[in-house]
Parts: structure tokens; C-alpha cells; sequence
């Protein structure tokens, strides 16, 4: 379905969204995409157009740029509350150059070059860090000499270093990567070490949910011990914010040849980005 909107020569800016209603709003396997096109009008006729690709909610992502000047946001919350918006302006040679704190009322919206938003800021880019207490929705747009072309917001991974306890009493540590992107977020080890040894992960996914302030991870993997008998585990951290320094969560952990909950352990992240 192509829907075309259309309204007087003023400039305007806001945002909108289109959402399923029931039972679609609830199907997992229900999905609605699309691409939004802006054109530019000179009197009649079309002199230029840009596509818009679409926009995932994020948490935390990071956007490089070539050119600091040519760089524009739109951000929006489609939140019920507000939202707290850290922008972070990094250097080529990965330097704190200048941060900036927005607040996105409920349904705000902005759009503005990176240059009005650090506006006491000279530079020619490396990159810019967004990171919020809620998801957003947004777009990155390039302007050059004219012609635009536009970057959709990924969601980037926030690094952890890990200590806990399994449910026997073993000692865990480690480091892991944590893709907060709602219910499609993931947890990635990058290294383990149980009891003082390190340890690999054995062929296991991991995938997760972030709802409400809840984040939680599954795990599945096959045991190399004499038993041979798969372990699925899960994680929770309640509350979760990505502004939390340490975050206290719980991990518990079954046995599914036959499938029985075997205990509870501890486990503590410490933010190292």
C-alpha cells in the first residue's frame, strides 16, 4: 500500500506512526515495514527526493560521519512520559569532545544538524554516541552539496564485565556484550572463566527481551560434562537502565533431559562503555 501525504508549500516538521491494531498488535509474526520518500517540489515538478529508511527503537547506538556540518538527527518519543536523551561527540582519535543532554517530551520530536545542537562546537566528525532512558525512534540524515541520503539508528552493544554465582556455588566472571533493542536484545559472551579457569561458550544463542524496565536472557547450550544433559538458563536484571553503572540481576538455571529447575545464582554487571 503506497499512502501519499501532501499539505502546503511551509516547511513543517513532526513525526507519525503507523500501528497495527488487534490481534496484529500482539502477533509475533505479524509485521508491517516501509520506506518514507520525501520530495522536493519546484512548482510542479519533482526536483529531487530523498528515501528515509526505516527506524528501529533504540536504546544506545552510535552514528559515524564523515563530515560534522552535514550531519542532521530527528529524533522521537513515542512514549507516554518524557524521555532523557545523552548526545556524546567523539573525535577521530576517539576524544570526548563535547556531550549534550535533550529532553524528548511525551510524542516530542526534533530535527536538527549536529552543528545546531553543538553549536559551540568546531570540528570536522568522527562519530557521535546517542544513549537513552527509554526507547526512541530516529534517523540520521547527510547533506552534501544538496543531496541527501539517509542512516538508519542501529542499536549498538553496551560492554559488561560479569561476577556471579551458579546455582552448585561455582564462581563466574567474565566479560559480555549487551544489545539493548526491546524484544529483539541479545547477550553475547566475549570471555568466561569458571572457578578461576576460562571457559568457552559451547554452541549456545542467546536472545532477550527489554520490557518495562526488565531485561532478561535466555540461554541454551549443551554440557560437556559425563551427563550430557542441556541447560537452559535465564537471566533477569529488574530494574535495567543503560544510565546504571552496576546492575544486580539473578540467574536460574534448569535441566532439560527431563526438564527440572535446578537453583538460583547471583550475577552483577559493571558497566566499561
Amino acid at each position: 500500500m503506497t499512502l501519499t501525504i501532501t499539505g502546503s508549500n511551509a516547511a513543517v516538521a513532526g513525526f507519525g506512526s503507523i500501528t497495527p491494531v488487534s490481534p496484529s498488535d500482539s502477533d509475533e509474526t505479524s509485521f508491517v515495514e516501509g520506506t518514507l520518500t520525501y520530495y522536493f517540489l519546484s512548482g510542479e515538478s519533482i526536483v529531487g527526493s530523498v528515501g528515509i529508511q526505516p527506524s528501529t527503537q533504540i536504546y544506545l547506538t552510535t552514528i559515524p560521519f564523515d563530515t560534522f556540518a552535514n550531519m542532521a538527527l530527528a529524533l522521537a518519543n513515542g512514549n507516554s512520559a518524557a524521555v532523557t536523551v545523552q548526545l556524546t561527540l567523539f573525535s577521530a582519535s576517539d576524544q570526548i569532545v563535547s556531550t549534550q543532554s535533550l529532553q524528548l517530551q511525551p510524542n516530542g520530536h526534533i530535527a536538527e544538524y549536529l552543528s545546531q545542537i553543538f553549536s559551540n562546537v568546531q570540528m570536522s566528525g568522527e562519530r557521535v554516541d546517542i544513549e537513552c532512558d527509554s526507547p526512541i525512534w530516529g534517523t540520521a540524515v547527510t547533506d552534501v552539496n544538496g543531496q541527501f541520503s539517509s542512516l538508519p539508528f542501529l542499536p549498538a552493544v553496551k560492554a559488561y564485565t560479569f561476577t556471579g554465582t551458579l546455582p552448585g556455588g561455582d564462581t563466574i566472571t567474565g566479560t559480555v556484550g549487551v544489545r539493548i533493542n526491546g524484544p529483539a536484545s541479545g547477550m553475547y559472551p566475549i570471555a568466561q572463566t569458571k572457578n578461576g579457569q576460562p571457559v568457552q561458550s559451547n554452541g549456545g544463542y542467546y536472545t532477550g527481551t527489554y520490557i518495562n524496565g526488565v531485561l532478561k536472557f535466555y540461554t541454551y547450550e549443551e554440557n560437556t560434562d559425563s551427563t550430557n544433559i542441556p541447560d537452559f538458563q535465564r537471566f533477569v536484571f529488574s530494574p535495567f537502565s543503560l544510565s546504571m553503572q552496576t546492575v544486580l540481576g539473578t540467574l536460574q538455571q534448569w535441566s532439560t533431559n527431563p526438564l527440572a529447575y535446578v537453583g538460583s545464582g547471583q550475577l552483577t554487571l559493571t558497566a566499561i562503555n
